[in-house]
């Protein structure tokens, strides 16, 4: 569970996703806020270049809501596979396909996407083997 966020999700040319990310940064910065630890991402759709995405920032206090930024006391995700990915963010898709191919041969159903947890984030291109992110799936407990 992770306390005080402020989520965004919006479909979006995914060029654009960096631009409200800044947007949600100043947004914060001008509530007084902090942002703590890595951001959540999930990605309900992607068709050719248009992403649905959710995004989800920890903050350190309560914030109101304004306009498309929304504040969530909490967020929890019960029932979960997880898998590290560490090294170069590009190479995420064959990690996520990893956790994929875990959950075919376990008999699991997802519920939603994957919610990707930033651990490690990098800001200079040769830092890239340096990234590293958790990827969190609901999964189906009982037998229906």
């Amino acid at each position: 569970m992770v306390s005080n966020l402020v989520s965004f999700r919006k479909t979006m040319d995914a060029t654009d996703v960096q631009m409200y990310v800044e947007q949600i940064f100043t947004y914060i910065d001008s509530c007084g806020a902090k942002r703590l630890g890595g951001n959540i991402m999930l990605t309900h759709s992607a068709i050719g270049d248009s992403v649905d995405m959710e995004l989800y920032f920890p903050i350190d206090i309560e914030i109101p809501s304004a306009g498309e930024f929304v504040f969530l006391p909490q967020l929890q995700v019960d029932n979960c596979v997880r898998i590290t990915h560490k090294g170069d963010p590009q190479l995420l898709q064959q990690t996520a396909e990893q956790l994929n191919d875990y959950m075919v041969v376990n008999s699991l159903t997802p519920l939603s996407g994957g919610y990707m947890v930033s651990v490690r984030e990098v800001l200079h291109p040769a830092d890239m083997d340096l990234f590293e992110a958790d990827v969190y799936v609901p999964v189906c407990v009982g037998v229906m």
